[in-house]
């Protein structure tokens, strides 16, 4: 089963926490800049071998 990002980040922490509205509410605005984040990060690393790079930069144009 694939948990959501907001699920992922909840599932580290004491489930006392989770139980306060402020708290919840700030992980609900947390998570989708954390998944944006991940994304960032997974797309850095496929530049890092030729199969999976999407950037260009190997056309004689720049690198």
């Amino acid at each position: 089963m694939l948990l959501s990002k907001l699920d992922e980040m909840k599932a580290y922490l004491p489930a006392y926490l989770t139980e306060i509205t402020d708290f919840d509410e700030l992980m609900k605005s947390e998570a989708p800049e954390m998944e944006m984040l991940d994304d960032s990060i997974f797309d850095m690393t496929d530049q890092f071998f030729p199969i999976t790079a999407t950037w260009g930069g190997i056309d004689g144009k720049g690198c």
